[in-house]
């Protein structure tokens, strides 16, 4: 049993159980005497409204979440631990009473004679008030819409959280299409069916711990995908694939190619592609390149083509004596392209570091993941449009990874970098700063003689300093030598020195290391001028 479809039938029984609420006692009267005033489509209207207003309540909040960046597996074992709260209340009844009226409580006004007044018979009018209606429903519904947010946040396709929610949808719709209908007819029975409320909770409370039961003992087994003993996903579907495949834009204006003549990606029909857009001084790039380089040693010899699309984030990166010494160095073997004016990015949309693209046999983009992340199911993807089944190994790259508390990236230049944590830059200018004795969480300062440039800050005089109020295990600068000539650079960590570091060429160095996740304040002293500086990022 597939478990996409266990929480489609979560979220049906979720959506019906809303009728079973304790509140929706109040808001009874007002729906059945509104949908029975106007014309015959005003009932429509009501629930079309009411059934869009709480799918973009829903879907919206698991956008925000994502756009926040909460750990999305830290929230599939805590929703699964939420759920499981919510059966029990609704099993035993323990406090499900209390909280839904705790919710309510700010309705109990003239909420219907306000509708009342306003309404006008129609489609559109009826739109209007069955979306009054589900915002007023919203904090009503309790621990049974908690329910269904737990369950569309933690799906990782926009496609499944859509379907949960068409699920979701049809059962809140049925009572509500029936009230609708039959308004004055059912007012009585509805008074002898209240009593029956409490078993029917208990059993939709059960079927849901049942459901969990499932989902947490079960699913790992029989669900989508399944991992081999030794380690590796396999599938006979593609994982996460794009609705609407589209052909391959093509690899265009290039200025340079690395490992390759220049690649047509028309001419590699029946072939796999990987598109890798990067840039080699991007942390995360660097994290997500361990796992395109193990894929191209094994995949290739069965026809997958890896092609590096270097599209620089600095000026330096389009330095192709750069690029070339960070290819060699990095140990990439597959073709790169540098993508120096943007032509390949704009053909794809892109607006990522790193992005991924998988093209199958037949030239179509199936499949994109942007960031970091979801390496075993890009992986199965690759091995299911090569065709390939035999077991692999499992991979021993170790997982250094960005953690929703951790410091975000900082960027240094004036252009980009954040006044709310940033001291003042005056552009262009040569200033002498001194920075606070204290700074506040994520911000940092400067000391001594800088220039703030639109992408960086470079070291006027010996000895300019920077200090760095962060959170996370390891710490790393983008950082150059503007004469080319080798700096020293001194760490201290908490006033104590813990490294001496030589900055010459253009790179991700790496600063500082701890044993775990902490915030600390980072001082780092230039000896020597003419060292430019352009973001701090971290790692977990």
């Amino acid at each position: 049993m597939d478990v996409l479809f266990i929480n489609c039938i979560l979220g049906f029984l979720e959506g019906f159980a809303l009728i079973l609420s304790p509140c929706i006692l109040p808001i009874l009267p007002v729906f059945i005497a509104v949908s029975l005033q106007g014309g015959k489509k005003r009932p429509l209207g009501m629930l079309l409204g009411f059934v869009l207003f709480f799918a973009l309540i829903i879907f919206f909040s698991r956008q925000l979440t994502t756009f926040i960046g909460i750990n999305l597996d830290w929230l599939r074992y805590g929703g699964y631990f939420i759920l499981m709260l919510l059966g029990i209340m609704m099993v035993t009844g323990y406090g499900m009473d209390k909280f839904t009226q705790w919710l309510s409580s700010w309705i109990k006004t003239d909420v219907g004679a306000q509708l009342m007044q306003r309404s006008r018979p129609g489609f559109f009018s009826g739109i209007i008030l069955g979306g009054l209606l589900a915002v007023i429903w919203t904090p009503c519904a309790g621990p049974i819409l908690a329910a269904v947010l737990v369950q569309t946040v933690i799906q990782k396709a926009d496609s499944a959280s859509f379907l949960i929610l068409l699920f979701f949808a049809a059962g809140a719709v049925l009572p509500l299409f029936v009230l609708a209908l039959y308004g004055q007819k059912l007012v009585k029975t509805f008074d002898c069916f209240k009593k029956y409320l409490p078993w029917w909770r208990k059993i939709l409370g059960l079927l849901l711990l049942i459901s969990l039961v499932y989902l947490i003992f079960f699913a790992n087994s029989v669900g989508r995908t399944d991992k081999t003993v030794t380690g590796v996903r396999v599938t006979n579907t593609l994982l996460d694939g794009l609705l609407r495949p589209y052909p391959a834009p093509a690899i265009s204006g290039i200025t340079t190619w690395i490992n390759s003549t220049p690649v047509d990606i028309a001419a590699l029909r029946g072939k796999v592609i990987l598109i890798d857009f990067w840039t080699y001084s991007c942390i995360n790039c660097l994290r997500s390149l361990p796992y395109i380089k193990e894929w191209y040693t094994r995949y290739h010899q069965d026809g997958l083509v890896v092609i590096g699309i270097h599209t620089p984030e600095f000026a330096f990166e389009k330095n192709s004596d750069n690029v070339r010494a960070a290819v060699k160095r990095l140990g990439i073997l597959y073709p790169v392209a540098l993508d120096n004016n943007y032509a390949t990015w704009i053909n794809y949309g892109n607006h990522y570091w790193p992005a991924h693209y998988l093209i199958n046999k037949e030239g179509q983009v199936v499949y994109q993941h942007f960031g970091e992340g979801d390496y075993d199911v890009t992986e199965a993807n690759i091995r299911y449009l090569l065709g390939v089944r035999e077991q692999m190994t499992k991979s021993t790259i170790s997982d250094d990874q960005y953690h929703y508390l951790q410091t975000p990236e900082i960027y240094l230049g004036y252009g980009r970098a954040d006044p709310r944590i940033a001291p003042r830059l005056y552009r262009e200018q040569t200033v002498s700063y001194e920075a606070p004795p204290m700074l506040k969480n994520d911000s940092w300062a400067l000391t001594g003689d800088w220039q703030a440039k639109q992408d960086y800050l470079t070291t006027i005089k010996d000895a300019a300093a920077l200090k760095l109020n962060f959170r996370a295990r390891k710490v790393y600068a983008v950082m150059e030598s503007a004469n080319g000539k080798e700096l020293t650079v001194t760490i201290f960590v908490q006033g104590i020195k813990v490294r001496e570091l030589q900055v010459k060429e253009a790179k991700l160095y790496e600063l500082y290391t701890q044993d775990k996740i902490k915030r600390k304040e980072l001082k780092m002293v230039i000896h020597g001028p003419g060292l430019n500086l352009y973001t701090f990022t971290f790692g977990s």
